[in-house]
């Protein structure tokens, strides 16, 4: 991930209300999203409608599929042999104009009764102030913003 992304999971939302309390996942990448959508059996389809908003991208795997840039928004899906999702994932490059990508993942969350997991494993508000606020108080923008300020990087560097 690039350090001008904010990554976040997209879930079903049975389960999941205790996330950031479970002491298994007190690390990110430690989180497991698979447990959450192999009891749900939801094919992988149901994403496809964000292409109008991010282009489908060639995945290094058969069993990913890949909406946007490596290095810009961007949503992943990762299912199996039978189409059905085992984990998916979404970053927000907050160098761009992200506002349409974002309120169109929230749809699509809010239409298939998913919810948004940020990197603190907090279930966020389908609400894009929420989110872009989630994103503006990120390590990552932190981050970036400083080297920015520094002169290290340019705010479009990348």
């Amino acid at each position: 991930m690039a350090i001008w992304q904010c990554e976040f999971f997209i879930l079903p939302k049975s389960d999941t209300y205790d996330l950031q309390y479970d002491p298994q996942y007190s690390d990110i990448r430690l989180f497991e999203d698979d447990k959450y959508w192999k009891k749900a059996k939801i094919k992988k389809e149901i994403f496809s409608e964000i292409s109008h908003l991010l282009k489908p991208e060639k995945s290094w795997s058969n069993e990913i599929d890949l909406y946007g840039s490596e290095n810009g928004n961007r949503l992943e899906v990762l299912f199996d042999a039978n189409n059905i999702i085992e984990s998916v994932a979404f970053r927000i490059d907050f160098r761009s104009e992200y506002e349409a990508v974002l309120r169109g993942i929230i749809s699509l969350c809010e239409k298939n009764g998913f919810c948004i997991i940020d990197g603190s494993l907090k279930n966020l508000k389908l609400s894009f102030n929420a989110i872009k606020e989630t994103i503006n108080k990120s390590k990552n923008k932190e981050f970036f913003t400083e080297l920015v300020k520094n002169n290290i990087i340019g705010d479009k560097d990348g």
